[in-house]
């Protein structure tokens, strides 16, 4: 096996920063929009995406459901197409969420983007992308400083 030049793997790592910075700009101009959104839905709504959300993240497998309102079984069988995997294990998709919600709540498909938008902030923070861009930064650090 060869060994990649210092000078490449450099690159690689600008490379991987912008695109993590694009990605952060990205993900936080479409967070303000799905907080715009859903500051128009009615609040009885928003309570339907919220329901319907839950039902998404119960269907993946990532929430388990409450027996009494247990609807995985049914939902995989009328829903396959929506079931995203990878090797196998249920995972999770923007657009299968929405489509999801869309189908079992009967909102519009952009009040269901911007629900999964602002529940996936709610769960691991506006700043997602600029945590993944410190992370490799602080790797950095490390191997620089044990040279």
């Amino acid at each position: 096996m060869q060994n990649i030049s210092p000078d490449w793997l450099s690159l690689f790592d600008l490379l991987i920063d912008v695109a993590i910075k694009d990605k952060s700009t990205e993900y936080k101009a479409a967070l303000v929009r799905a907080r715009k959104i859903i500051e128009t839905v009615p609040s009885e709504k928003q309570s339907m995406l919220a329901a319907a959300h839950d039902r998404y993240m119960c269907f993946c497998g990532v929430y388990t459901s409450d027996p009494e309102d247990d609807h995985v079984a049914e939902d995989r069988a009328a829903f396959p197409h929506l079931l995203a995997s990878v090797d196998g294990i249920p995972s999770l998709g923007e657009a299968c969420c929405a489509d999801f919600m869309m189908a079992i709540s009967g909102l519009p498909r952009e009040w269901c983007l911007a629900w999964g938008e602002m529940a996936f902030a709610a769960r691991h923070g506006d700043d997602f992308w600029d945590k993944k861009l410190k992370r490799p930064e602080s790797v950095r650090l490390e191997a620089g400083t044990a040279a």
